[in-house]
């Protein structure tokens, strides 16, 4: 029944997505928010079904030996869902991402996966290099944070501990002016020199006024980091203040050319330091297995892998939906002259009849970065005897283990096998790896 407690259950181990995972009494398997390996807890149920449940904490009586008495976030103590892991240690908290993600990896691919080597981040705090903050009215206040545990409710913040210190300065800068304009998604992202673009898209209701404008002016200005705000309202409008444009060496793991500028709001790794140990990997992978091999590259974005693989490689061929992402590598291919080995172009990759077109391309390495949901359409295809019979290398960089454990089934029931698996902790405090497979046929 939802809404019921469930005294004293023992979190035993972490399950995938961050909850804490128990049985019930009567034997079914309950994944609990707010639960720790080790936690001895009182739950409420939030869903109640034939075979499993899930509820939040609302009582610790006995916490883990993981959990600290420093919490390190203010607003994680106040709701905050942006994190799930302040208040324990490090080690413990990668330990059991790592476990809870192979162990879905697993049981959905139904492989026997190769022990996993794991990068942990340099840095738990002031990482990311773009954040989205929510902005909701609140009777007559307006509240700016992020959504709660389980919930649309926004958490008012004041600084991010894992923001990096430019955004959460920006935001100080000019988050007076910002609560002028009402509901808003808020995006912080920076770009370069110690500051920050500021990208506002408003919600449905919401106009812009001159004397808005006129004042995000001034603070553009004659303020030390914001360097440009673009604002988009519910029509699409577009309002651009200062300079909105982001260093390609913010973006990108190597940066093709000095001083190269590009639009801001496309796909970026959000943290550096653990994006370039990432590419890194990638182009050593690539490189010890090939001799100068020809890469196709799907989901290539603006070419955070191509531009690190293009001394190593006779050719690469990237592809993206993103025009925008695609119009940037095109320009750093062009001045950094690599236009003779890199090529990029636009193409939707869930689309049966591109995807089975670029199976009969002829290539050595297929190296693919997808979004969420993954990239079963290329799993299928390059499953199939007959895609590029030269093909010898995929590389697949994933930040959802279900959808890629999905596509390594298939991929191996096509006669790959797993050589190789990684994870890189791009998301420190909260329950995301990103994981790098290696595959050969």
């Amino acid at each position: 029944m939802k809404g019921r407690i469930i005294r004293k259950l023992r979190i035993e181990k972490l399950a995938q997505g961050g909850d804490g995972l128990s049985h019930l009494p009567d034997g079914r398997v309950v994944f609990v928010r707010g639960g720790v390996p080790g936690d001895l807890v009182d739950v409420e149920l939030e869903k109640d079904k034939k075979t499993w449940a899930r509820g939040q904490v609302v009582e610790v009586h006995e916490p883990s030996q993981a959990r600290t008495d420093r919490v390190g976030c203010d607003a994680f103590e106040r709701g905050c869902g942006g994190c799930q892991f302040w208040g324990v240690g490090y080690e413990d908290e990668l330990g059991w991402k790592v476990e809870a993600a192979r162990e879905a990896m697993a049981r959905i691919s139904k492989l026997d996966l190769p022990e996993p080597e794991v990068i942990a981040a340099p840095s738990i705090r002031d990482y990311r290099s773009r954040v989205t903050f929510h902005q909701r009215r609140d009777g007559e206040d307006i509240k700016c944070g992020f959504y709660a545990a389980g919930s649309r409710e926004v958490v008012a913040v004041d600084g991010c501990p894992v923001a990096r210190p430019e955004i959460d300065e920006a935001m100080a800068e000019i988050g007076g002016a910002l609560a002028m304009l009402g509901r808003a998604d808020i995006t912080g992202e920076t770009c370069g020199d110690g500051q920050a673009v500021i990208l506002v898209e408003l919600g449905r209701k919401e106009r812009i006024r001159h004397d808005q404008l006129e004042e995000l002016s001034r603070i553009v200005e004659q303020g030390m980091v914001v360097s440009g705000v673009e604002v988009v309202d519910y029509r699409g409008k577009y309002f651009i203040i200062g300079d909105t444009t982001v260093d390609a060496a913010e973006v990108l793991a190597q940066s093709p050319v000095e001083s190269m500028r590009v639009k801001p709001g496309r796909f970026r790794q959000a943290n550096q330091a653990i994006n370039k140990l990432l590419v890194e990997q990638v182009v050593t992978e690539i490189a010890a297995a090939n001799d100068r091999p020809r890469v196709v590259e799907l989901f290539c974005g603006a070419g955070n892998f191509s531009f690190a693989l293009a001394p190593h490689v006779e050719g690469l061929v990237g592809y993206e939906a993103s025009e925008g992402a695609i119009e940037a590598a095109h320009q750093m291919a062009e001045l950094a002259e690599h236009g003779g080995r890199l090529n990029f172009h636009i193409a939707d990759l869930f689309d049966e009849e591109i995807v089975a077109g670029i199976g009969e391309l002829s290539f050595d390495v297929l190296l693919l970065d997808p979004p969420r949901e993954g990239a079963a359409q290329v799993a299928r295809q390059m499953a199939d005897e007959q895609a590029s019979p030269e093909l010898n290398q995929i590389v697949y960089v994933s930040c959802d283990p279900a959808c890629l454990a999905r596509d390594l089934k298939t991929l191996v029931g096509g006669g790959w096998s797993v050589d190789s698996l990684r994870f890189f902790d791009m998301f420190p405090r909260t329950s995301h790896l990103e994981a790098l497979v290696c595959l050969r046929r």
